[in-house]
């Protein structure tokens, strides 16, 4: 399971959740508890601009 932020929302997601976000907006994820959080992140195939926010 993991903590993910989009926006100003906190959510947590489990297996076989299926989150959306919109281009450009803030987003970061954090491992709840000992069990690896894995994820697929599917991007359009437009240029892809990535910011890294200090926090």
């Amino acid at each position: 399971m993991a903590k993910v932020t989009v926006g100003d929302h906190v959510f947590e997601a489990k297996e076989g959740d299926i989150l959306y976000i919109s281009a450009g907006v803030p987003h970061m994820y954090e491992t709840i508890g000992d069990v690896d959080y894995e994820f697929l992140c599917l991007v359009p195939k437009q240029e892809d601009k990535i910011d890294i926010l200090s926090c």
